[in-house]
């Protein structure tokens, strides 16, 4: 159940990014032109934060994923049967 935390946690760490890419691009928007004016340096600079931002999403999606992953594998869910029987004592 707590796998479902990290990925809900993941994802919502990626829209909150997202979300602030696309208020970035407004912010260009207002200091060099609309992107519908097709501005060179609108253009130019909006491409470059899509590129670099994305890029680093999915470097960051698939590296937390890896690492749960592994994660996962090394916490093997135990079952709760009472402790452990002992060992016969040698006479």
């Amino acid at each position: 159940m707590s796998v479902i935390g990290f990925y809900l946690s993941i994802y919502g760490t990626m829209v909150g990014c997202s979300l602030l890419l696309l208020a970035m691009v407004d912010v260009v928007q207002i200091k060099l032109g609309l992107l519908s004016c097709r501005s060179k340096f609108t253009v130019a600079t909006v491409c470059a934060m899509v590129g670099v931002i994305g890029l680093g999403l999915l470097t960051f999606f698939f590296t937390v994923t890896h690492g749960l992953l592994i994660a996962a594998k090394k916490v093997k869910p135990q079952l709760n049967n009472g402790p452990a029987p002992k060992k016969a004592e040698k006479a």
